[in-house]
């Protein structure tokens, strides 16, 4: 029984050691769980480029800067699947800034509503040592995905939290084809 404790434990502290090594937020839940009222300013000089979604190695999103003045800021996004297509994007929309949050950018495309923020490591309690100083978030409501939550009989939709990291700034895009 003294084995099986210790066999145990040893596998939780590996697996808290683990998680802890790992560049996910511990803001983690259901919905959406970013910080959104403490973003960063929003990397309008880095942002252009093709970045990729944690976790999934399938999916490319390119971020193109269509317009910057000092009133209007706009972001075109593409995402792409590798396994589909690299040719033609599988969803795509423009992007912009409202005066009232004017580091959190937001699209609508395919029934779907984004947010896009820039945060430090330290507000998502991550490890900056392992993670950078920064990292680029999404979530996404799908809005085709109503449903009645039974507790509270609210109408409610399917979130998904993605963070997102930087491949290049090169806007073009190569898929190895697969065998």
């Amino acid at each position: 029984m003294k084995h099986l404790i210790l066999v145990i434990s040893l596998l939780l502290a590996g697996i808290s050691s683990h998680a802890q090594n790992s560049c996910q937020p511990s803001v983690q839940g259901i919905g959406d769980v970013f910080p959104w009222s403490e973003p960063q300013p929003f990397p309008w000089s880095k942002i252009q480029g093709l970045w990729k979604v944690e976790g999934d190695n399938d999916t490319i999103i390119k971020f193109r800067t269509i317009r910057q003045t000092g009133t209007i800021k706009q972001l075109e996004v593409e995402f792409y699947e590798k396994s589909e297509s690299c040719i033609t994007p599988v969803m795509k929309g423009k992007g912009f800034v409202s005066s009232f949050e004017k580091d959190i950018v937001r699209m609508s495309a395919d029934g779907k509503v984004f947010k896009f923020a820039m945060f430090s490591t330290a507000q998502l309690k991550m490890d900056p040592l392992l993670c950078g100083n920064e990292v680029m978030v999404a979530n996404i409501l799908d809005l085709n995905s109503e449903f009645i939550d039974e507790q509270t009989e609210e109408y409610k939709y399917d979130n998904t939290n993605l963070m997102l990291k930087k491949l290049t700034s090169s806007l073009d895009l190569y898929c190895k084809k697969r065998n």
